[in-house]
């Protein structure tokens, strides 16, 4: 993966569906850009995938990521384009 990675973008689940995870993607995204950055890479928990694919971002891949009870378990790779593409 290319770009710089987004990495431990969480939110409290109290405070899920406010517009805070968005509002932090946005500035991330922002950020990179500033700097010439074209894309952030996302190794994301595989349910927040809705979440950032409704911010723009797209699967690119997934890699294993079994846990206990629950061995087949797989992590979302995602990719997320800056306002410079």
């Amino acid at each position: 993966m290319s770009g710089w990675p987004l990495e431990h973008l969480w939110v409290v689940p109290d405070y899920m569906g406010r517009g805070i995870g968005r509002a932090l993607l946005q500035h991330a995204s922002g950020l990179a850009a500033a700097t010439g950055v074209k894309q952030l890479t996302i190794d994301a928990e595989p349910y927040a995938e809705p979440f950032y694919i409704a911010c723009g971002a797209r699967r690119i891949g997934v890699i294993d990521a079994p846990l206990d009870g629950n061995p087949s378990r797989q992590r979302p790779q995602m990719l997320l384009a800056t306002s410079l593409d």
